[in-house]
């Protein structure tokens, strides 16, 4: 099975269209939408409509329940500290946004669960408990306090996350979903795609280049989470379980 996981738009169109093309190039078996529709973009309707009309499962970021919901609060929706231009931007993304596309937002899903080849892959946006998943695996060498030890699944696959990409805990797989838009990673444009099969789980975080193709060689995801976290990253790929 082939699974593509993208994320954290944020009201960026033209970027979106650029990864929605390349994860068609790649023939999944399924597409999730990992949530964060809306954010510092200019075209949050337009990024909602696109969305709504691929008939995804799609997961409610923060930012979209605090524009679906026209929150006030940021730190109900972030739990941090917001700066004054970010709050301008909430408070402009609630009074642009439809009133359909926010009963939309309102209907986004919590999680996906997935069973494939007797694996359980589980998506969601962040952490159940306020903060990172895959920050809290980074700084503190365990499993985020939101999600129960007992709890059962092989691959994480996260939309918002500030640590390693990709990474194993234990003989668990977490994986970050990508950054389609806006500026919250030195690269943008990424999808996840995750090879499912009966004895390995393969999660790859692909990089386009200005093009739209997927980018090899030194200037490639590959290369930058090599340099940006070499002690916690072997290979790129590298977060490969084999069931032998």
């Amino acid at each position: 099975m082939r699974l593509c996981v993208f994320a954290n738009i944020h009201g960026d169109l033209d970027a979106l269209e650029k990864v929605l093309s390349a994860v068609d190039r790649n023939c999944p078996d399924l597409v999730i939408c990992g949530g964060d529709l809306v954010g510092h973009g200019a075209f949050p309707n337009e990024v909602i409509r696109r969305v709504r009309n691929l008939r995804v499962p799609t997961l409610m970021g923060d930012w979209d329940r605090a524009v679906g919901y026209d929150i006030p609060d940021w730190h109900e929706c972030f739990g941090e500290n917001m700066g004054e231009q970010s709050r301008e931007v909430l408070i402009e993304m609630q009074n642009t946004v439809t009133t359909e596309n926010k009963l939309f937002l309102q209907g986004l899903l919590g999680e996906v669960v997935l069973q494939v080849y007797g694996k359980t892959i589980k998506v969601v946006h962040e952490s159940p408990r306020r903060g990172n998943a895959i920050q809290s695996v980074q700084a503190n060498g365990r499993l985020d306090p939101g999600f129960s030890h007992d709890e059962r699944w092989d691959l994480l696959i996260c939309g918002k996350a500030n640590g390693p990409k990709i990474q194993t805990i234990g003989d668990r797989i977490i994986a970050y979903a990508g950054n389609v838009g806006g500026a919250q990673s030195p690269m943008e444009n990424e999808f996840l795609e995750v090879i499912i099969g009966a004895n390995r789980i393969k999660p790859i975080l692909h990089t386009l280049d200005a093009k739209g193709n997927i980018m090899q060689g030194p200037e490639s995801s590959m290369a930058w989470m090599e340099q940006w976290s070499p002690t916690t990253v072997n290979t790129y790929e590298a977060a490969c379980k084999d069931y032998r």
